[in-house]
């Protein structure tokens, strides 16, 4: 789909982005395809939770690590 153009960015019902689905289900290859092709890494869904706090929700830490990478600030997400 991303080869036939279509927008990694483009929310759902929920407001959540495909990056936020990835996270949560701590699907480490599509993750990483998104970010790749500039899934915006500080989107939030309608309750205003972003993508490091579905990663960190659902404990994938190598997840969490990516972002950091990416410039995520994590120093003001609780463990959950």
């Amino acid at each position: 789909l991303i080869g036939q153009g279509i927008d990694v960015n483009t929310k759902n019902a929920d407001g959540q982005i495909a990056l936020h689905l990835a996270a949560n289900q701590g699907n480490l290859e599509l993750f990483e395809v998104l970010l790749c092709n500039k899934a915006n890494i500080h989107s939030q869904d309608n309750q205003g939770d972003t993508v490091l706090h579905k990663a960190v929700a659902g404990g994938h830490l190598v997840l969490i690590e990516c972002l950091n990478e990416y410039g995520v600030d994590s120093s003001g997400v609780k463990h959950m």
